[in-house]
C-alpha cells in the first residue's frame, strides 16, 4: 500500500472512492480524503481483499448470482474499508451485514453464509439503481452486532449482502450474494 499527501483545492471533510486499473493493468482502489489543513490523503490498494466463499445456487433476476468485493485497507486504525455488491438486480434495495462465523444455512433456497454474532448495516439501505451494484464505506471502529465488536489485529469477520428481488412469476422475494471473509491487521 502507498500513501501520499498533496495540496488539492477545497473539498474539506469529503471522501471520494474510485476504483479501476492502474497503468500496468493492476486493479486498485483509491480513497481520497481532505483534512481541514488542506492535505489530501490518497490510499491505494488492490481490489481483491479477503477471501470470497459460499456462492449462491440460483441466479437473481439479472441472470447472475450476486457477488461481493472489498477494497481499501484492513488496518482497523485507517478505517478505509469499502464493500461492493455487484451483479445484483437493477433498482432494488439491499444492505450489507456481518458476522463472527462462517456458516452454510439454506434460507428460502438461498445460502446464508454469515453467522455467530450478526450485525446489520440496515441503517444504510441503498438502491442499486440502473448500474446493478451497491457500495458502502464500512466504518470499522466498531463492527455491529449484539454487542458490537472492535476489530483487533488477526480478528476475522464475514460479510454478505441481502437484497430484494422478484422471481419469474413477479412475486417479491429476497436473495443473498456470496460472502467474503476479512481478517484485520
Amino acid at each position: 500500500m502507498r500513501t501520499s499527501s498533496v495540496g488539492f483545492g477545497d473539498f474539506s471533510g469529503q471522501t471520494f472512492h474510485l476504483s479501476g486499473l492502474d497503468r500496468s493493468g493492476n486493479s486498485l482502489s483509491v480513497v481520497i480524503q481532505q483534512s481541514s489543513t488542506s492535505q489530501v490523503r490518497i490510499v491505494e490498494s488492490e481490489l481483491d481483499l479477503g477471501t470470497v466463499f459460499c456462492p449462491q445456487p440460483t441466479p437473481n433476476s439479472s441472470g447472475f448470482s450476486g457477488s461481493i468485493e472489498a477494497s481499501g485497507s484492513l488496518t482497523a486504525t485507517e478505517n478505509l474499508l469499502l464493500l461492493r455488491a455487484v451483479e445484483i438486480p437493477p433498482n432494488t434495495f439491499g444492505f450489507f451485514f456481518v458476522g463472527t462465523e462462517a456458516v452454510d444455512t439454506i434460507v428460502s433456497n438461498e445460502r446464508l453464509c454469515v453467522g455467530g454474532n450478526i450485525g446489520r448495516y440496515s441503517s444504510q439501505i441503498q438502491n442499486s439503481g440502473a448500474n446493478s451494484f451497491n457500495e458502502q464505506r464500512i466504518s470499522i471502529d466498531v463492527i455491529p452486532g449484539n454487542p458490537g465488536t472492535v476489530p483487533t489485529p488477526g480478528s476475522t469477520f464475514y460479510f454478505q449482502y441481502w437484497h430484494r428481488d422478484v422471481n419469474s412469476f413477479g412475486i417479491p422475494m429476497f436473495q443473498f450474494t456470496e460472502a467474503i471473509s476479512l481478517t484485520f491487521q
